[in-house]
């Protein structure tokens, strides 16, 4: 059992990219990663609407240079973990098997395709941070779908449990990032991402120091899903034409940090962390 105030140990399950290179090296410097799994995916499948959506999406972001903005957004002088599982799917029985390896206190996950039961019960407290307001935006390109709908305040990242459902565990804190009228969806998808791990680190901090309660709430009903093939060449030449009419932009709004209060559904997340089965014998409201 890891002592209140021991360095937080961490396991880091992750995509491919540098918004991912950027929240391991933030996390590292500031709590132990004893373990990384890198999730690649497969190349898109041409044959399908999915992997047709996913092409117009990558030559998309190269010929507006969506790419070389977020490269250089989540650039860090510190260099992300080294010895890092690289699987295809995270659920590789090498993803678990490498796990199953070391101790760790809780889980990150973020950029993973859905993470299914044999290696969701090997992982104990596990968090998401999930690019999109939940339970509003679930699923992919949130950000994207959010500006396309003009729902500022629903436009963010999410802090939430991990469980079975896609996007659909508790939620412990929402973040909406600043906005201004000249900024794109790829301009907010990244600062809501910069802003989720800032986020992310601040209720691993309060998990570490066991301090203060970190709840995490149920989702309300409702929400929408988005899949890759919802979003289309069509959708982003529509989103970029409407930039032209000032009334589409953003408006001009500060950092908003939304957290989950104590309620009779809430969870104290405290009490979830690995090797922890008994609440904190402190509660406070």
């Amino acid at each position: 059992m890891r002592a209140v105030g021991d360095s937080l140990r961490v396991a880091l399950l992750l995509g491919s990219g540098p918004k991912y290179d950027y929240l391991c090296s933030r996390i590292a410097e500031r709590f132990s990663v004893v373990a990384v799994v890198r999730e690649t995916g497969t190349p898109p499948r041409l044959r399908t609407r999915t992997g047709r959506a996913r092409a117009c999406q990558r030559a998309w972001r190269r010929l507006t240079l969506r790419d070389r903005y977020r490269r250089r957004f989540f650039a860090t002088a510190t260099p992300a973990a080294t010895g890092a599982v690289v699987v295809k799917s995270v659920n590789d029985p090498a993803a678990r098997a490498a796990l199953e390896e070391v101790r760790f206190d809780i889980a990150v996950v973020c950029g993973t395709s859905l993470i299914r039961q044999p290696l969701l019960e090997s992982l104990g407290c596990a968090l998401n941070l999930h690019a999109g307001c939940l339970p509003w935006y679930k699923g992919n390109h949130t950000v994207f779908f959010a500006y396309r709908d003009r729902a500022w305040d629903r436009l963010g990242s999410t802090i939430h449990l991990l469980d079975a459902a896609l996007d659909g565990g508790p939620v412990i804190a929402t973040v909406r990032p600043e906005m201004f009228p000249r900024d794109n969806d790829e301009h907010l998808y990244c600062r809501a991402a910069e802003s989720g791990i800032s986020l992310l680190i601040e209720v691993l901090s309060r998990l570490e120091s066991g301090e203060q309660p970190v709840w995490a709430a149920p989702q309300a009903a409702g929400g929408t899903m988005f899949r890759h093939r919802d979003r289309g060449l069509a959708q982003d030449l529509r989103v970029a034409v409407s930039r032209l009419r000032p009334a589409a932009r953003p408006p001009r709004a500060g950092q908003v940090v939304r957290w989950s209060t104590r309620t009779a559904q809430a969870i104290d997340v405290r009490s979830r962390l690995a090797g922890n089965a008994q609440p904190p014998s402190a509660e406070k409201p």
